[in-house]
């Protein structure tokens, strides 16, 4: 979405409210609002199958479609646009309820001026872009929890030869089992009790040269 242009799909079927509507937008002089309408649920559905829009503006009561039964069904069509509610004085309750739902504001019809409709559409893109990242760092970090693998509780291990024995009763390498079951790599080296037994000559050779530097 370019800040210079704001696809818009008002849903209305007062034509007097349409008229009012576009020339509150038409008033921001920054701004290049692009304005598409529908005046019943079905043209609207129709329109949203075929193209897509910054921001929906949508009058609660339509020929076709009535209260929450409205907001749900442009929600269900379009869940990654924006929607502002346009509502009356008696729906008002009903729109904070569908706020609560996911509609990002509403506006009571009448009772606001174009600073206020521009607002508010500025601030339910934004609003609506914060949530939709929220969203997706949520899923990347229960995707990542899903993913990390822990040992807990009693490990059976042999006193002899250090091999781990699974819940199914199979013995393994401790690094194999560990491997399997928890997010690290092993890399190979030697302590040096070790070393001492395994390259006793090259360990003695390496003391007798610090001694005669000392």
């Amino acid at each position: 979405m370019s800040k210079k242009n704001i696809k818009i799909l008002v849903v209305e079927d007062n034509s007097d409210d349409i008229f009012l509507i576009e020339k509150d937008l038409n008033k921001a002089r920054s701004i290049e609002m692009k304005i598409k309408t529908a005046d019943t649920m079905k043209a609207a559905l129709e329109i949203l199958k075929k193209d897509k829009f910054d921001v929906i503006l949508s009058d609660l009561s339509l020929p076709d479609a009535e209260g929450a039964d409205t907001f749900a069904r442009l929600k269900d069509v379009a869940a990654q646009t924006p929607i502002i509610l346009l509502t009356a004085l008696d729906s008002e309750t009903l729109a904070l309820e569908l706020v609560k739902k996911g509609a990002q504001d509403y506006i009571v019809k009448g009772q606001f001026t174009s600073e206020v409709l521009t607002r508010s559409i500025f601030y339910a893109i934004e609003r609506k872009r914060l949530s939709d990242k929220q969203d997706e760092l949520i899923a990347q970090l229960k995707k990542a929890l899903k993913e990390i693998k822990t040992l807990s509780g009693l490990l059976p291990i042999c006193a002899k030869c250090k091999k781990v024995r699974d819940d199914k009763g199979y013995w393994h390498m401790v690094e194999s089992y560990i491997s399997s079951h928890a997010d690290v790599e092993f890399t190979h080296s030697f302590c040096p009790e070790c070393l001492k037994e395994l390259f006793s000559e090259f360990v003695e050779e390496d003391d007798e040269k610090k001694k005669s530097k000392n």
